[in-house]
């Protein structure tokens, strides 16, 4: 089957430096974060565990508190907004444009007020948000511009690299996202006199264990096997691989053993792919002890906080990457222009191939450059997203709105706790009701992209 997600990975370069790399290098870690800085011509970067603490690093080195309002868009991640609201923020939500996909610039200045200290623009499945528009709001209204790049690292606006406009910008290197490191983040500091307060927060926090990043990679190692064309079978959350390590102990331990004893990358995928099976691991068999245990846990905790954010921080300190994630992203940025143009190319076919009539595809400025992470139209069929997703998976595609099926301000929790007007939000609701991600990635073969067309142009068919 075709995942909606499967990042560009080298096993062998990942194995071989969990074999034989430094499990804690400044230097590596260092080497790392000035790349990512001459890359964006930054003043500094800093790794960071996850993409999503990398944001509420930035939101506590502009001293964000409880007297501050922060604009950012309801078509977004849930944990954009929790890092406000962990901070004693008020999140103040912006609309956004069917044309795009992106934040709408005349939401942002509907919203702006002497209270917002920032806002937070975030650049939607690799298409450059209206960046530079915003970015005079922002500098006539005298207020930070954060930029939300988790969905992109290569893209352009005005000839400039997207994350280059904002005071602060975070990127993420989660298992979905351009590049992958199985978990990480790193946040970028563009504002000169934001360097001393910077270096004074991040001086607070310390890096993950070695140990603790190592069952990161082992995770993200399983989920690549699993998520390989000819082993996907059934849907898994993108945190599957790295649930099962936590869960397994011995999963860990066959897989140490694989890569110290430095055995070939076919009989690693052969292990992990019995190991499945034998516990029943996958969805579409039945329920093993482990899934069972899973749903009751879930299930309870809804009972007990049947709505509550995620508190980012929770009581940890440990929001710094080590060098073993840090020397894999050395090597992967040397193939950053490999992905964007396997990506770009696969979304180019898209966009000449689909049927104009049934799909609104997304209108990209001239001014921008998209470095696409999946490729996403509008739904015109006479099917709803639930009914193609659906249908999809029988022909053996991933195909559906994959990020968020509704918009922030619809969220029981947060329409309750965020002040808001409906009618002013009622694009985000558009997008959401009828937002299709196609799968581009790396793993993606031309047949794949020509089955993929011929189902969409013809759903049902």
């Amino acid at each position: 089957m075709i995942s909606r997600a499967r990042p560009y990975l080298n096993l062998e370069n990942l194995i071989s430096i969990l074999r034989d790399g430094d499990v804690s290098d400044p230097q590596i870690i260092r080497e790392f974060e000035d790349s990512i800085s001459r890359i964006f011509d930054a003043n500094r970067a800093y790794a960071i565990h996850q993409g999503r603490l990398a944001l509420l690093l930035a939101l506590k080195i502009l001293d964000i508190g409880e007297r501050d309002e922060i604009i950012v868009q309801s078509f977004i991640c849930p944990y954009v907004i929790d890092a406000i609201l962990e901070l004693g923020a008020t999140p103040v939500l912006a609309d956004s444009s069917r044309v795009d996909f992106q934040i709408s610039p005349s939401s942002i200045r509907k919203n702006i007020s002497r209270k917002t200290k920032a806002i937070i623009c975030a650049h939607i499945y690799g298409i450059p948000s209206p960046i530079q528009e915003i970015f005079e709001i922002a500098s006539r209204n005298k207020c930070y511009l954060i930029e939300d790049c988790a969905q992109t690292m290569g893209a352009k606006s005005g000839g400039k690299n997207i994350g280059t406009y904002g005071d602060l910008s975070f990127f993420s290197f989660n298992f979905d996202k351009p590049i992958s490191l199985g978990q990480g983040g790193m946040l970028l500091l563009n504002n000169k006199e934001l360097i001393y307060r910077a270096e004074e927060i991040i001086s607070h926090y310390e890096r993950i264990s070695p140990d603790e990043e190592r069952k990161i990679l082992f995770g993200f190692i399983v989920q690549y096997i699993l998520t390989g064309k000819d082993a996907y079978k059934y849907h898994l959350p993108i945190t599957f691989g790295e649930s099962l390590i936590e869960r397994f102990p011995i999963l860990y331990s066959i897989l140490d053993e694989c890569i110290m004893n430095n055995l070939p990358i076919s009989e690693i995928s052969n292990r992990i792919l019995k190991f499945t099976r034998e516990k029943k691991l996958l969805r579409g068999q039945k329920k093993s002890r482990f899934s069972k245990s899973i749903y009751r846990v879930k299930r309870r905790m809804r009972k007990l906080f049947p709505e509550t954010p995620a508190r980012l921080s929770k009581d940890s300190r440990n929001f710094l990457m080590n060098s073993i994630r840090a020397s894999l992203g050395i090597k992967l940025l040397k193939e950053l222009d490999f992905m964007y143009s396997v990506r770009n190319k696969n979304a180019e076919y898209l966009s000449k191939n689909l049927d104009k009539n049934r799909y609104i595809l997304p209108i990209i400025n001239e001014k921008n450059e998209p470095y696409f992470i999946r490729y996403s139209v509008l739904n015109k069929t006479d099917f709803s997203v639930a009914e193609i997703s659906k249908m999809a998976l029988e022909k053996g595609i991933e195909i559906g709105n994959f990020n968020w099926p509704n918009p922030v301000h619809l969220i029981p929790y947060y329409s309750r706790i965020i002040k808001h007007e409906r009618e002013n939000l009622k694009e985000s609701e558009y997008l959401a009701q009828n937002i299709l991600n196609i799968p581009i990635h790396t793993s993606i073969a031309k047949e794949d992209l020509a089955s993929i067309v011929s189902f969409l142009n013809k759903p049902g068919g």
